[in-house]
């Protein structure tokens, strides 16, 4: 298993739109995409902007590049992100996942 990771900023008074937003783009793609195990977002508010931060867990690099194209390591971007971001990371980190304890992969 991999995790991959981005994250993003925004402006606090759009924090609360985000959410529903990534899952209209990006967090829906990647759960319909084969060999997507799941997805966990990470809100932190700060005084000038929200941090968050998008781990997706997926089966291979394969089923990664599915999602996210030969280059996998470069971030999925949409059109409308920057109504909604203040920035965010162009590359992304993937990890090998060395435990997974408590979710509930079944569905996989």
């Amino acid at each position: 298993m991999i995790a991959r990771r981005w994250n993003a900023w925004s402006r606090t008074d759009r924090a609360d739109d985000v959410g529903s937003y990534l899952h209209a783009t990006g967090v829906g793609e990647a759960l319909r995409t084969p060999g997507n195990l799941g997805a966990l977002l990470l809100q932190r508010d700060q005084p000038d902007r929200s941090l968050f931060e998008l781990t997706t867990v997926w089966s291979s690099i394969d089923a990664i590049r599915a999602f996210a194209g030969e280059d996998y390591t470069r971030a999925v971007l949409y059109a409308e992100d920057e109504a909604y971001f203040l920035g965010w990371d162009v590359q992304v980190e993937h990890f090998a996942v060395a435990t997974l304890a408590g979710f509930d992969t079944s569905h996989t």
